[in-house]
């Protein structure tokens, strides 16, 4: 299991066939299309265009990164008591997919742009983190502890 870690191991927030998963990868791993720019990762599997139709194979191939909101708010909570500021830089969720509703939605602060490399006829946005987390359902917000939310 990778722990997140800032501009390193993100977390991303998914939902495939009206399920909703959490995924602690590599940041790479979800740049959607790769026409023009191909990397190449043992999790891809040869998957140029992650989209609606990939999806299925492509999340089978990382379901060894799948966390429960419960386990991410387990680790967030063992890291707030060590280091908070640390924690809430590693801890943001990055990136939004839909693929029922064919939309990204990123607040990844670097110089990665996923909103750029999202598939033709898909919604692409980058968007604060307030924004972004309005798209988590409440039960999925793993950053929420005693009423109080670490993400606004």
């Amino acid at each position: 299991m990778l722990k997140p870690k800032y501009a390193e191991n993100i977390i991303v927030a998914t939902v495939y066939k009206n399920v909703f998963n959490w995924y602690v990868t590599d940041k790479e791993l979800w740049l959607m299309d790769l026409t023009y720019d191909p990397i190449y990762c043992d999790e891809r599997d040869n998957i140029i265009v992650l989209d609606e139709n990939t999806a299925e194979k492509f999340l089978n191939n990382i379901k060894n990164y799948k966390m429960t909101t419960n386990q991410l708010k387990e680790l967030f909570i063992n890291n707030l008591k060590f280091d908070e500021e640390d924690a809430l830089y590693n801890f943001a969720p990055s990136i939004y997919i839909n693929f029922d509703e064919r939309c990204l939605y990123s607040s990844y602060p670097e110089n990665i742009f996923f909103q750029e490399y999202v598939p033709q006829k898909w919604t692409g946005e980058y968007v604060n983190i307030s924004s972004l987390i309005n798209f988590i359902n409440y039960d999925n917000r793993y950053w929420i502890i005693n009423n109080k939310s670490y993400f606004n």
